[in-house]
């Protein structure tokens, strides 16, 4: 008997397969070095943030980098629907098997599946016999394994029930590829995969007991030493749930409870206005789902609830979400109590928001970033044309070293760099050296002693019926109480009042460019003039002082 293999790229009488022909175009115009050189700077990456699996029983070592292929394995949409579609069927049928052991046992007297391969399994529970599960969920996660076989059909070569892994390797990857080649994701409509967390954690939610309206989700791990770990901890931190191990619960009257230290460090709403259109949100403390959240209940307490908010990236374009060093309350928004929004999240991710959204209003539109640039970075790869679409680009990042004294007493994060900075250095490199008409508000500005409020500014906000002037007042007691000065609290108010009155601000136009190799010290370097600068530095307008 003789067997052929599927290639996924090439047809039998060796042409390349339709869904194939333009990667193939690009790759045949890459050099061999050049490939090289990539495949080296994805293992170094991977190997600097540790994204590894153990190996048991290996004895050439316990840790190796996840699997990585800078050729690509592409499924035509038509082909991925027919597939997602029997898939779909697979995972309810197999709930539906496990309902029916520990219920009716149909399958069983129907004798489709003999009584001894399911009740002298060393899996089986005879303590679930008879017990209904929310929803009737059994298998919440479910990896199925599939492979091709000659002709090019599917089948399934396992199901993973139990514990199934891997995920967060698949979103590593596309992620290095959005890296390495990010003109492949300009020229082809790729299938986005970074909401995956955000759809686990809400099925994970949805299977509640009933009557609980805001259940806590944990994530169950058997410590660093298991082969998983990474994944563990990878998806733990992208829900925006605590990392538990066995010794971490406990029974406490019939209520099985998280044994922890609850310290959480939820963060501001970081989101980038795009004129007065649309609202995009990134990662807080590695969710976006909260950010996007209270993104929109401030738009609707100052009565904007027309302006769409859209979920963008969960991390940063390379790099893991670093610890914020300030606290913004439990709720990410000084702990104010805001009533949950009635608005609803717009469904498309937030990069093509973003390029709809410039693409209508060409030319007359200007976008704001009062967080890292990670959304505007994974929108310039959807369209490189960006910059010239798009009027001006303001955005709070940096410190350039106007004001060293406010550069070092700021609010805590890396006075050389900033913070918005500092979270993805990758994301600003591209947004600062795309050509857009960009300024940039740096830090040591941002936080100006002529910025902080007065007590008759004080005054007038508590006198005010406006419930935008109500929140405001509050923010930045909050900040004050955090032992930091009030300023701080308005620094991404500067962007919006620039954008309404450019001559609040003097400016200067230098080169500035980001360096993203070191480990500690990713800054931002100044150039005193725009000739003495060597590429990739980028020319921008730089507020250099408050006028008014």
């Amino acid at each position: 008997m003789t067997y052929t293999t599927f290639n996924e790229m090439y047809a039998a009488d060796g042409g390349v397969r339709l869904h194939y022909r333009q990667f193939q175009s690009w790759l045949s115009r890459q050099s061999d070095d050049l490939m090289r050189l990539k495949r080296a700077e994805a293992d170094l990456v991977f190997r600097r943030v540790g994204i590894t699996f153990a190996v048991y029983g290996d004895g050439a070592g316990t840790e190796r980098l996840i699997p990585f292929d800078v050729i690509p394995r592409i499924i035509p949409a038509a082909e991925w629907r027919l597939l997602e579609a029997g898939l779909r069927q697979r995972v309810k049928a197999l709930n539906l098997f496990l309902h029916d052991i520990y219920h009716e046992g149909e399958i069983v007297r129907a004798g489709k599946i003999p009584a001894e391969s399911v009740f002298g399994n060393a899996q089986y529970r005879p303590q679930m016999k008879g017990i209904d599960v929310p929803g009737g969920i059994y298998a919440h996660i479910a990896g199925i394994d599939i492979v091709r076989a000659d002709a090019g059909e599917y089948y399934v070569l396992e199901d993973n029930l139990r514990v199934p892994s891997g995920v967060s390797y698949m979103l590593e990857d596309r992620r290095m590829m959005m890296r390495l080649f990010p003109d492949l994701f300009a020229c082809n409509r790729v299938s986005p995969v970074e909401h995956y967390p955000d759809l686990l954690l809400e099925n994970l939610r949805s299977v509640a007991p009933v009557g609980v309206e805001n259940p806590t989700v944990v994530l169950l791990t058997p410590g660093m030493y298991n082969s998983a770990y990474f994944e563990h901890a990878f998806l733990a931190q992208q829900m925006g749930v605590e990392l538990v191990e066995g010794k971490d619960l406990f029974v406490d009257d019939a209520h099985t409870c998280t044994h922890l230290s609850r310290w959480h460090e939820a963060t501001r709403p970081e989101f980038a206005l795009c004129h007065r259109f649309g609202a995009t949100s990134l990662y807080a403390a590695g969710f976006a789902s909260v950010s996007c959240g209270n993104a929109r209940k401030v738009l609707e307490l100052a009565g904007a609830k027309t302006i769409p908010v859209a979920r963008g990236l969960q991390t940063p374009l390379v790099r893991p979400y670093p610890r914020d060093p300030f606290s913004h309350g439990d709720d990410g928004l000084g702990d104010l109590a805001l009533p949950a929004p009635s608005i609803a999240d717009d469904p498309r991710f937030a990069a093509d928001v973003i390029v709809d959204t410039v693409d209508r209003y060409a030319g007359d539109i200007s976008i704001i970033g009062i967080g890292p640039l990670t959304n505007i970075a994974l929108a310039l790869m959807k369209d490189p044309e960006l910059p010239r679409k798009v009027s001006e680009l303001i955005v709070v990042a940096g410190a350039y070293g106007f004001d060293s004294t406010n550069s070092l007493r700021a609010t805590g994060d890396n006075p050389v760099s900033e913070w918005n900075v500092y979270v993805d250095p990758e994301a600003a490199e591209k947004v600062y050296g795309a050509g857009f008409n960009l300024t940039a508000i740096g830090v040591d500005i941002a936080t100006h002693d002529s910025i902080a409020l007065t007590d008759a500014h004080r005054s007038a906000l508590r006198a005010s019926t406006r419930k935008s002037a109500w929140f405001l007042a509050n923010v930045v007691e909050f900040v004050e109480r955090r032992d930091f000065r009030a300023c701080c609290a308005l620094i991404d108010s500067l962007a919006i009042a620039v954008a309404l009155d450019p001559t609040l601000v003097g400016t200067q136009r230098l080169r500035v460019g980001i360096d993203t190799q070191g480990t500690l010290t990713l800054v931002m370097r100044r150039r005193q003039a725009l000739g003495k600068s060597p590429p990739p530095a980028a020319s921008l307008v730089l507020i250099s002082e408050l006028k008014k």
